[in-house]
C-alpha cells in the first residue's frame, strides 16, 4: 500500500509541476495548459486524494480480496466527492483514478520481481573460494519458497 501510494503521487506531483489548471472553486477555467505554479488554485490536475485512495484501495483490494469492494467503493467515493467540493473537475479526478491503477499495478510488479529476484539470490548455492578447509559452506535444502539453508564445511 505505501509503495502504490508513494507512486502515485510521485506521479500526480510530476504532473501538477508541468500543468496548470485552475480549480473550479477558484475561478471556472477549465482549460489544461502547460505551466509550472505551485499556488494550490492552480494545481487540479490531476487529483492527488484520487489517485492515492485509488492506489491504495487497489493494494487493500490486491492483498484481501474480501474486502476488495469495501477498498474500492470508499476509493471511488473519495474520488467522486472531489467534483461536489469544487477542488476538481470531473477530468482531473478521472486522471487521478488511472494514476492511482498504473502506480498500484507498476509497484506490485516491482515488489514481485524484488521477491523473485531475492528468493533466487537466497537460493542460489554459494562457491567457496580458497583453500581454506573451516570455510562454512550453505546448501539449499527445500523448496525455494521456504528456504532453509544447512551450514557445512568444505569437504
Amino acid at each position: 500500500m505505501l509503495a502504490a501510494h508513494t507512486l502515485a503521487t510521485w506521479a500526480k506531483s510530476g504532473i501538477k509541476a508541468v500543468i496548470n489548471r485552475r480549480r473550479p472553486k477558484d475561478g471556472d477555467d477549465p482549460r489544461v495548459r502547460q505551466g509550472d505554479s505551485d499556488r494550490h488554485e492552480d494545481n487540479s490536475f490531476p487529483s492527488g486524494h484520487s489517485a492515492g485512495a485509488v492506489a491504495v484501495g487497489e493494494a487493500i483490494a490486491r492483498a484481501y480480496p474480501d474486502h476488495a469492494v469495501a477498498a474500492r467503493s470508499v476509493a471511488l467515493s473519495v474520488s467522486a466527492v472531489q467534483v461536489p467540493r469544487g477542488t476538481h473537475y470531473a477530468g482531473d479526478v478521472l486522471a487521478g483514478i488511472a494514476i492511482g491503477l498504473i502506480a498500484e499495478r507498476v509497484s506490485d510488479a516491482a515488489i514481485d520481481l524484488a521477491v523473485r529476484w531475492a528468493r533466487r539470490g537466497l537460493a542460489a548455492p554459494q562457491r567457496i573460494t580458497g583453500g581454506n578447509e573451516a570455510t562454512p559452506a550453505i546448501r539449499h535444502t527445500s523448496a525455494p519458497s521456504s528456504p532453509v539453508f544447512i551450514a557445512s564445511t568444505h569437504p
